[in-house]
């Protein structure tokens, strides 16, 4: 195959991606279609919509992974654990009108303890039932250097908290989609 047959098929790859990026009907990761499905999470108090081969993290896993107790209550993983997706409802009490501040001081701690951390976009959304605060940074692990977004939401006066990462050569696959899927955190709706 010669360099424009090259240049034509992946000129074709990106734009079937670009099309096929809404996680409702399904996107392109890795050059193959991914359906997302309603994850209940947090003892079903929150859905997310998720890719469909992600499961519950084992907890020898989430031990090795993430050594620190602090680790998230729920952690959604690929089959090889190389793309996780972690949320906690922390007893830690934040509001609303606060959520810029305690990002912000998320990051300063962060870098701190890492001061070769690098950062990228962040941002505030205003969701269905809530306000959520984001940021997006490279960070070194053992194996190499990664991506994650990390983010945080006053939800009845307490902080839900989470977290996604992949390997930083994943980024590209990975980044748009798991904003997505930031974004389609949902409180379960209680009946009256």
């Amino acid at each position: 195959m010669d360099k424009l047959d090259e240049k034509i098929i992946s000129l074709r790859k990106q734009q079937q991606k670009k099309q096929n990026s809404n996680i409702e009907e399904g996107a392109y990761i890795n050059n193959a279609m991914t359906e997302f499905v309603l994850e209940e999470i947090l003892d079903n108090q929150f859905t997310l919509l998720i890719p469909s081969y992600f499961t519950d993290m084992s907890i020898e896993d989430a031990k090795a992974k993430y050594p620190s107790e602090q680790r998230s209550q729920c952690i959604k993983t690929s089959p090889d654990t190389s793309v996780n997706l972690g949320v906690s409802l922390l007893d830690f009490p934040v509001s609303e009108e606060h959520l810029k501040q305690e990002s912000e001081e998320i990051q300063s701690i962060i870098k701190k303890s890492n001061p070769a951390t690098e950062f990228y976009l962040s941002g505030i959304e205003e969701l269905e039932d809530f306000k959520l605060a984001w940021f997006e940074y490279k960070s070194f692990a053992i194996d190499g250097q990664m991506y994650n977004i990390m983010f945080i939401a006053s939800v009845d006066n307490k902080m839900l908290h989470g977290m996604f990462n992949c390997s930083l050569d994943e980024r590209d696959n990975w980044q748009d989609l798991a904003l997505k899927m930031v974004k389609s955190i949902r409180r379960v709706k209680k009946p009256d």
